[in-house]
């Protein structure tokens, strides 16, 4: 046999296996940006949380009496 149809099927190899590490490489990329937006929208949750149980605690604190007095009965 002569090198000319190894030669033919590497190249055809070579260009499918770039093909599908591309293929892989476009998956990854996607798949990070979905997790990168799913991190930025659950970061904003929890500072949306945090700053409801900031406001929670500062109305808590205004409605207990100062300390040091006994609530009247």
């Amino acid at each position: 046999m002569s090198p000319k149809p190894f030669r033919k099927n590497y190249c055809k190899n070579y260009k499918n296996r770039t093909y599908m590490n591309r293929k892989v490489v476009d998956d990854l990329k996607r798949k990070a940006a979905s997790l990168e937006r799913e991190y930025l929208l659950l970061s904003l949750e929890i500072n949306s949380l945090k700053r409801e149980n900031s406001i929670i605690e500062s109305l808590q604190q205004s409605l207990l009496p100062p300390t040091g007095t006994l609530p009247a009965l």
